[in-house]
């Protein structure tokens, strides 16, 4: 008995990217420090240096903000620029 080979699907070029358009997700927009939006972050020092955080992008010049859950809530925190690490 011969077993049956599988192919992998063709895709058009350009259908990818028409595929991309239509995501409701937010695209991922790349930092200074290289940190991507939704990316795991944590602060180096302070009260909230153990806490991990989702980056959410640059808030000003020197600035930038990330997402924590605190007490059952979300809450978006600025920090000066450098202060968050990748966790």
């Amino acid at each position: 008995m011969d077993a049956e080979k599988t192919f992998p699907a063709k895709i058009e070029d350009g259908t990818l990217e028409t595929f991309r358009a239509y995501c409701a997700c937010p695209k991922a927009v790349e930092a200074r420090k290289g940190f991507v939006y939704g990316q795991r972050v944590a602060p180096q020092t302070g009260p909230l240096a153990y806490h991990v955080g989702s980056y959410d992008g640059v808030a000003s010049r020197h600035r930038e903000a990330a997402v924590f859950n605190l007490f059952g809530r979300e809450q978006r925190i600025v920090f000066k620029s450098g202060d968050l690490i990748a966790a």
